[in-house]
């Protein structure tokens, strides 16, 4: 509480938010390519056309992508309680519950992807960035002199919720907290 009560004060992680205009045109780009490359599949590839409705079923499915009964969608879309430190239309980063060290954060995509494997290249080409941006304001504030970026992916690498999402760890000079 007293990691979050700093990072709000200090705007630890006040760091913009994506437009929905941009979220509501990366949608719709994306399942106008996926319905082209459909109607290429079934022998319209000379017009690469395809129907309206076509297209609004892969829109529809490109806009709900969750999973209702994976916990990180819940807390990623709001449902459940979480100490959030930093949110925008694609992500929501909150402090784990589990720390490895005082600022210990997760970032979470808003859609489900259960591994790195099945998520999308627009989210994948994010996430680093917002890691990055994280890791700075961790250090600028809470006084950390690094920090690690972990993804695991799968059971044997320690991934234990099947929710892509990366953990963000600020360490400090002399020990984890």
């Amino acid at each position: 509480t007293a990691v979050l009560a700093r990072a709000n004060a200090g705007g630890l992680f006040s760091i913009g938010r994506t437009p929905d205009s941009e979220k509501t045109r990366s949608v719709f780009e994306r399942a106008l390519k996926k319905c082209r490359k459909q109607a290429e599949r079934a022998g319209r590839a000379r017009t690469g056309r395809c129907g309206r409705h076509a297209l609004l079923l892969i829109i529809m499915e490109e806009m709900n992508m969750r999973d209702d009964n994976c916990i990180f969608c819940k807390i990623a879309n709001g449902e459940i309680p979480s100490a959030t430190v930093y949110e925008d239309d694609d992500f929501r980063a909150i402090l784990d519950l589990g720390p490895a060290s005082n600022g210990h954060t997760l970032i979470l995509p808003k859609n489900h992807y259960k591994d790195l494997c099945e998520a999308d290249e627009t989210v994948m080409a994010k996430i680093l960035p917002l890691a990055a941006k994280l890791g700075k304001s961790m250090k600028s504030q809470l006084g950390a002199s690094g920090f690690n970026v972990v993804q695991n992916n799968g059971t044997s690498a320690g991934q234990t919720v099947f929710h892509l999402h990366v953990h963000v760890i600020p360490r400090y000079e002399g020990g984890p907290d």
